[in-house]
């Protein structure tokens, strides 16, 4: 949890909008955090078996682009359901 942590925290700082906390603001910044998320979690854990880690596609839906970008292939249908 620290490097997710300390992961928001850099994108935070990187935020061009941090100052914009209206309601449609604030609502992009999470549907963003969601968004990257699974691209943090799956770098983590690729760089902790040393691994590189692998960029997100834009052919995979949500589930199935964490899943790729963890393990390194691209899930069967039953696995990203």
């Amino acid at each position: 949890m620290s490097f997710l942590r300390t992961a928001v925290s850099e994108l935070g700082m990187l935020d061009p909008t941090e100052g914009d906390i209206s309601r449609e603001a604030l609502y992009q910044k999470g549907l963003d955090l969601i968004a990257r998320f699974a691209t943090i979690v799956a770098a983590n854990k690729r760089l902790r078996e040393g691994k590189d880690p692998l960029p997100p596609r834009e052919d995979l839906s949500h589930a199935a682009n964490f899943l790729y970008m963890a393990n390194g292939t691209e899930p069967s249908p039953e696995q990203e359901r």
